[in-house]
Parts: structure tokens; sequence; C-alpha cells
């Protein structure tokens, strides 16, 4: 008699050749396009660009679309700086701090959402212009529309204060035809105030489609300054309400391999009479722990480049890892009405806590829940007579369940075969379960990613398994009541093509003979 308890779920997903076709005529004419636009992106120019607060906009989402936070699945804290020169004399600083805290929920098909606040500041170092200070207050939520989309909405409220620099504030009233410029003449301005204060109330929604366990393609609208504040600074004047801001963002990947993948970025703004057009391509490199040539954990190098029609031209690096992400930008803006040529940096610092638990769960993650077994009867023709035969027989146990649950985290690094405290923690419930059914008997089977040769994978899974069984002798278990065995990289339960389906198929699994 035999139980056999598969404490993994594997998916398999079949499809006829025709839908295959069919998605791949469609997937070519998405590409087509999505390239459109990125022409169209180059090719659009207006009479004045507007500046964007920040060029890496890849963890900047209060600035550019709130509703994208909830990508974010651990509690962040991010600073992004940027330093730009308008003149040979005068720089433009920009400073943003937030911080992002999910919250993990369920109800029907929301799970979970995001709250985040922010800070940000930005000034001129001898200007006669506004320094602005903004504190944000945003909250995005998540819905799973089907199986492999997700559609997220934020509300936003931003508080300002704006400061006008009236250090080298100068009027015609001041020139004094005999001696030139005299600033101890009035100005002739009557201000009424140096300092504003107000709010904005700022909205997003962001769709985007999950394929192989990440995000495949998104678009995302945001509208901000959706109450159109008034400001005044002068008596006499009229005051002046700041106009709708929107943005419009659409990625696409079109190229995805286990170790590198590329997504081009469209990014449009508009604000006043004003408009900015972006494009950018991303080159995601994975990183692995064990590779002897890189100081690095699981994760990515980033690689982008982004040109913008005010004549600015940017490359950035930046390297994600489990507890941080850093990133710089260079960015140079070339010869043009506005601006001079000159070039400004941003630094990007990202420090992650806790455990990556996403709100919205990605299409096929993998979650542990209750097992539940049927067995099939054949031939049932009356069933209040079978029942009656049942109770005057004896009956013979032939299916007795047995329930496990295994930690989520009960898998491997990369060409690791160490046990953590909550896989401890679990194989001393299944010792306990092992010591109770004296008769049961369980072989441990090791598992690898596609990453390094056969050879080294097939020793690799022997070790992770013949570690749960040496740990499981310490508790007591006769080793005779233990089977190891190794299965490579053979029975994948997720696609071997990004860092995070890798360390999925790096586990270990369970059959209990009784």
């Amino acid at each position: 008699m035999v139980l056999r308890f598969y404490l993994m779920v594997k998916i398999m997903v079949r499809s006829h050749l025709f839908v295959k076709r069919k998605k791949q005529q469609v997937m070519v004419k998405y590409r087509l396009l999505f390239m459109l636009l990125l022409l169209m992106g180059f090719g659009i120019s207006n009479n004045r660009a507007q500046e964007a607060l920040f060029t890496d906009i890849s963890e900047a989402h209060l600035l550019i679309n709130p509703a994208r936070l909830t990508e974010q699945n651990q509690p962040v804290i991010k600073l992004q700086y940027r330093n730009m020169p308008l003149t040979e004399n005068i720089r433009h600083t920009a400073l943003f701090a937030a911080t992002e805290i999910p919250f993990h929920y369920s109800y029907k098909k929301i799970n979970g959402g995001i709250l985040s606040l922010g800070f940000y500041n930005e000034s001129y170092n001898s200007y006669p212009a506004i320094n602005t200070s903004m504190g944000t207050l945003a909250f995005a939520q998540a819905v799973q529309i089907t199986s492999n989309s997700i559609l997220s909405l934020a509300m936003q409220c931003n508080f300002y204060q704006k400061i006008l620099n009236k250090q080298n504030f100068t009027t015609g009233s001041q020139w004094d035809p005999y001696l030139g410029y005299n600033p101890t003449l009035p100005s002739g301005e009557n201000f009424i105030t140096h300092k504003a204060v107000f709010y904005t109330l700022n909205t997003g929604i962001f769709l985007k489609q999950i394929k192989n366990n990440s995000t495949h393609h998104y678009i995302g609208f945001s509208v901000y300054n959706l109450n159109r504040p008034a400001l005044l600074y002068t008596s006499g004047g009229t005051a002046s309400r700041l106009p709708n801001k929107y943005f419009l963002i659409v990625g696409y990947k079109i190229f995805d391999r286990s170790d590198i993948n590329l997504i081009p970025e469209f990014l449009f703004s508009k604000y006043r009479n004003e408009h900015t057009i972006y494009t950018g391509l991303q080159c995601n490199i994975a990183t692995y722990a064990s590779n002897p040539f890189l100081p690095f954990d699981d994760g990515w190098i980033t690689v982008s480049g982004q040109y913008a029609n005010n004549r600015s031209l940017s490359v950035g690096l930046a390297l994600s890892q489990p507890r941080y992400k850093a990133g710089i930008v260079y960015q140079h803006h070339f010869l043009s009405e506005y601006y001079r040529e000159a070039g400004s940096v941003e630094l990007l610092l990202v420090f992650k806590f806790g455990k990556k638990k996403s709100a919205v769960p990605p299409a096929q993650e993998y979650r542990m829940s209750e097992v539940r077994r049927f067995f099939k009867i054949d031939n049932i023709k009356d069933t209040a007579r079978n029942i009656k035969q049942e109770e005057q027989q004896p009956q013979v146990e032939k299916h007795k369940p047995v329930s496990l649950a295994l930690k989520r985290d009960f898998k491997f690094s990369f060409n690791d075969a160490t046990l953590n405290d909550e896989a401890k923690q679990y194989l001393d419930e299944l010792a306990d379960l092992l010591k109770r059914s004296p008769q049961m008997t369980i072989e441990i089977i090791g598992h690898t990613d596609d990453v390094g040769t056969p050879e080294g994978n097939r020793i690799i899974s022997l070790r992770r398994a013949q570690v749960v069984a040496d740990y499981l002798i310490s508790k007591g278990i006769g080793p005779e009541r233990i089977k190891v065995t190794g299965k490579m990289d053979k029975e994948p339960l997720f696609p071997n093509n990004s860092p995070e389906n890798r360390s999925k198929n790096r586990r270990v699994e369970f059959i209990l003979t009784q």
C-alpha cells in the first residue's frame, strides 16, 4: 500500500497548434505597433520641451504614475538625487525620498495594496526662481482581472510649499541710466507673500500582463493636479491655476531568455502646451550567487539608454540585489534654444526589507495549499445499497491521508545544499511524523535549475537530498527508512527563464510510502 504525496504543484498547460499560431500572430502585431510608437517618439518635436523630474523613472512611481506602486512586493526605502546645470553658474538639484509598504490581504480578486509616503525637494543655487518642497501620500490597489492580467488603481495627495527666491530678482525699476543696475532701488513689485502652500490630487491606472512569472508588457496613464489649485504671489495680479499634467507609459518585453531580456519603454508627458517624448531601452542581465567572477547574489544588472525630444540622451547602469538596488544615470543635453550643452547626473539607492511577498500573486506563482485527494469509484448504481453493504462489512483502509505542509522558503541558493532555519523546523515536524508511523518510509528527491553541467547538477541534486536525509537521521530516523534520489533539472516546476523561477526549481520533494 503506497501513499504518494507530492508537495510541489506542477502545472502543465496544453494548447492546440492553431491557438499557438494565432497568439504568435497577435504578438507580432503588438511588437510592430510598439516599434511604431517608438519611431513616433523620435519624430515628434515641440517648441519647448518640459524637463522631466528624473530621467530614471524605474523607481519614481510617485512622480510619474502612483498606480505602478503595486509592482513592489516588499517594504523599501528609496533615495534619488539629480544634479543638472542650467547655465555656467546656475545648477538645479532635486532630491526624492520615499518609502513603500505592501499590505497583504485577500478578498475575491483583490490581494493587497501598497501605501507610500514620499518627500521631494528641488532648488536652484542662485536664480530668481521658485524652490519647491513636497510631501506626498499615495495608496495603490491591484486587482487580478484574469489569470495573467493585473489592473492597478491609485489615488495620491501631494502637499506643496513653494518659496519664491527674491535674492536675485531684478526689474527695470532697479536700472539706473547713469550707474547701471542698482539692487538698492525698489523692484516696483509689491510681493504679498513669497510662500505658497497648497495641495493637489492625482490618480493613475496601470495594466500589466504576466508571462513566465514576470511582467511581459504594460501600459499606464496618470493625471496630476486634478483639483487645479490657484497660486498668487503679487498684489493686484491674477491668480493662476495649475493645469493638469498627463503621463502615458508603455513597455513591452521584445526579447526574453533565461539570462537576458530587452524591454523598450515609451513615455509621454504633457503639461500646459508643452510635451516631452522619451523612448528608451532596458537590457536586464541575470546575476547568480555562485558566479566566481561576480560578487553578487541572485539578481539583475540593468543597462539602459534613453532619448528625449528635448535633444537629450542618457545612459544608465543599475544593480538589483535581494536587499538593495543601486543605479547611476548620466544625461547629456545637446546645444539647443533652451539648454546649453552640458550633462547631468542622477543617483539611485533602494533599500529592501522583509521578505518578498507580492501584493497580487503573479500567474503560475508557486503557493502552498491544502491537498485534497479524491479516489474514483466505478460502477455506482445504487448509492444507498452500497452504503448499507459497507456498514455490514468490515472496512479495509486503502487510502489513509496524511497532511503535510511545506514551508515556502524551503529551497536552495544556486549551487547550495545547506538548510535554513525554516527548513529545519519543517524537518523536525516531518521527523515527528515518521516516528509516529514506524512502518512509513520516505524518498527524498533533490532538484536543480538548468545552470551548470549535467554531472554538476547530478551531484548537487544528490547533495541536497542527502543533507535532508542526514538531518532526519540525526533526529532518530533509521537510514534504512530513507531513500535518496537526484533528478537534476529534469523536472522543473517553472520555466528556467529568470532568477526567481530558477530559485523555485532548486528544491527537494518527498514521497512517503507505507
